[in-house]
């Protein structure tokens, strides 16, 4: 009988540890759970994501363990230096809305807190305008005593290159506004031709999502001049839901398209952007 309840706990401890990663608009709070502003009934699996040469593409990885469970975690590559990562731990405000972000150095070796709170972390993986066009496995690892944890991606690097985007910052909405929020402006800048005012620059989670919007902005530029901005126009619109381009433009203020379920909408855009036409 005592040797069935250690198997028990043994199993009830191994469930409670999980390493996952979620695109950059299912923010997570500190109990390991995508917050209430980006909830939607069907997040996206992120298994084989496309990648633009010249340009970011971030997630968030997320530990859960019980309190004091040590861990170191890793990040490995095959090919080795196909893309450049970097992590950075999302620090969550008042209300559990995870936005300062901090640079970490990896292998981050931690215990969870005596909380049980969940490490989040800001994964940047950046690919060069040089580099070779291939498919590029990537994982989070994780060590906890006597068992390694992963999240196996492979990631598939496209011809694409992004042009260097406006480095102005922008005056963006408080953490608290939905994931999508932040990208908004740059799509105005896609659809309607105008730029943001501007704001200050920070290093949070809003702020690199913004960043990486600026990012897909810059490559619509190029299909502009290749296809024609009537084209690219229509397409990205029929990409994000909105029937009617001018009619959205001409709102006092850029919203949401009414048939988006949830803040992953813009990753119809950024998928067309980058896989091409």
């Amino acid at each position: 009988m005592r040797n069935v309840l250690l198997l028990l706990l043994s199993a009830e401890l191994l469930s409670a540890q999980s390493l996952k990663v979620y695109s950059m608009f299912q923010r997570i709070g500190p109990d390991g759970e995508v917050i209430a502003a980006d909830r939607q009934e069907r997040p996206r699996e992120i298994l084989s994501p496309a990648l633009a040469r010249n340009a970011y593409a971030s997630y968030h990885v997320v530990l859960t363990a019980p309190p004091g469970t040590a861990f170191t975690l890793h990040f490995a590559q095959n090919p080795e230096n196909a893309v450049r990562a970097t992590f950075y731990r999302e620090i969550h405000n008042s209300a559990g809305v995870p936005d300062r972000l901090e640079k970490v150095t990896l292998p981050l070796a931690e215990k969870i807190d005596r909380a049980g709170r969940s490490l989040v972390l800001w994964m940047d993986l950046w690919v060069d305008a040089t580099a070779t066009v291939q498919r590029v496995r990537v994982e989070p690892q994780v060590w906890i005593p006597e068992r390694w944890i992963g999240y196996p991606m492979e990631v598939r690097v496209f011809p694409n290159i992004v042009p260097e985007p406006r480095r102005e910052s922008a005056a963006l909405a408080p953490a608290s506004a939905p994931a999508d929020t932040f990208v908004l402006g740059p799509l105005r800048q896609m659809l309607c031709g105008t730029l943001e005012p501007p704001g200050p620059a920070g290093l949070t989670v809003r702020h690199m999502i913004h960043r990486n919007a600026r990012q897909d902005a810059a490559l619509a530029g190029v299909y502009e001049k290749a296809l024609g901005r009537e084209k690219v126009v229509g397409r990205l619109a029929g990409e994000a839901g909105i029937a009617d381009a001018p009619a959205w433009c001409a709102e006092a203020k850029a919203a949401r398209p009414a048939a988006a379920a949830g803040p992953e909408w813009v990753l119809g855009i950024h998928d067309r952007l980058v896989r091409g036409w």
